[in-house]
């Protein structure tokens, strides 16, 4: 059986239809984590509470990402399709791709996920870049949606930062485009409510970031919240000494939120856009400075 042909197919398909494979995985979590909540609150409940009210501020700045993913496709795109050509690069260089094809995409996988955690931790520690990262923080009300609370911003500085990464490292476009998918599937499962569970925890963990692992990332606490850096894999997070137990009880949010916000404890849309201009507070100076979203910009 040639794997390489079921590779190549695979991702051309997820590449082509990547704003589906978004939509379908964000309204799978919805109906999931909506049943969930209408089994136990009436629809007016559910209306009023954080939940619904969180959601609808985060499918809102899903929608500012693909706008922004759109308009820089005529730019990103090309230069994307040289960093991933598969024409040079490290790999190319020892000749991974002449020994294994498979074995390639899955080495360009791991690589992916160690610069996403490598970028993670950057996102935490530069003033700059946490002014942007913050609006993902700054959810109170974690669920599966969270995972798409990211600053339209943050959607142009990531490209930038990974296309030298990718054309040093020659890592497919397959690889790109699936690891693309499994980090963002892996991050709505990370985030929601229904997944939290230490069994889960107990038997995944020591592959694979958990909700509960993700979550404790989310935690206000300066010693939790500056851990966990995983976006798939926590491999990397054990390796470079980031990985922390989730405590017992979780902070979520911020600590210093917008003057809008003191009485309900919940960011607005609005408020999640304004956040890196107004803001002053960095990493080192709140106590809370998180796969980051990742939007399909293989290779065309």
């Amino acid at each position: 059986m040639d794997y390489s042909v079921h590779l190549n197919t695979s991702a051309r398909w997820l590449n082509e239809h990547a704003f589906i494979v978004v939509i379908a995985i964000a309204s799978i979590a919805l109906i999931a984590e909506g049943t969930r909540r209408l089994g136990s609150r009436d629809a007016a409940t559910v209306a009023k509470s954080a939940w619904f009210r969180t959601w609808l501020t985060n499918l809102g700045l899903l929608v500012c990402a693909l706008v922004v993913t759109w308009v820089l496709a005529p730019w990103i795109s090309p230069a994307f399709s040289v960093a991933l050509s598969g024409q040079t690069g490290l790999l190319v260089w020892l000749e991974v791709p002449t020994n294994t094809y498979a074995g390639y995409v899955f080495l360009g996988v791991l690589l992916l996920d160690l610069l996403t955690y490598g970028l993670h931790r950057l996102f935490h520690k530069l003033p700059i870049l946490w002014r942007l990262h913050q609006v993902h923080h700054s959810d109170s009300a974690v669920n599966a949606s969270t995972h798409f609370r990211q600053h339209p911003a943050q959607d142009f500085v990531i490209p930038l930062m990974q296309l030298p990464v990718l054309w040093l490292l020659g890592i497919s476009g397959v690889s790109w485009v699936l690891y693309a998918a499994l980090s963002t599937g892996a991050q709505v499962w990370q985030h929601s409510e229904n997944c939290r569970s230490a069994r889960v925890d107990r038997w995944l963990g020591v592959a694979l970031i958990t909700p509960l692992a993700h979550l404790t990332h989310h935690d206000q606490r300066q010693q939790f919240h500056d851990q966990n850096y995983g976006a798939l894999f926590s491999a990397w997070d054990r390796l470079f000494g980031t990985y922390v137990a989730s405590p017992a009880k979780f902070q979520l949010g911020l600590p210093h939120l917008p003057s809008s916000t003191r009485t309900t404890k919940l960011v607005s849309f609005m408020d999640c856009l304004r956040m890196p201009f107004r803001s002053t507070a960095s990493p080192s100076e709140s106590s809370a400075p998180t796969p980051f979203h990742t939007h399909f910009q293989g290779k065309k």
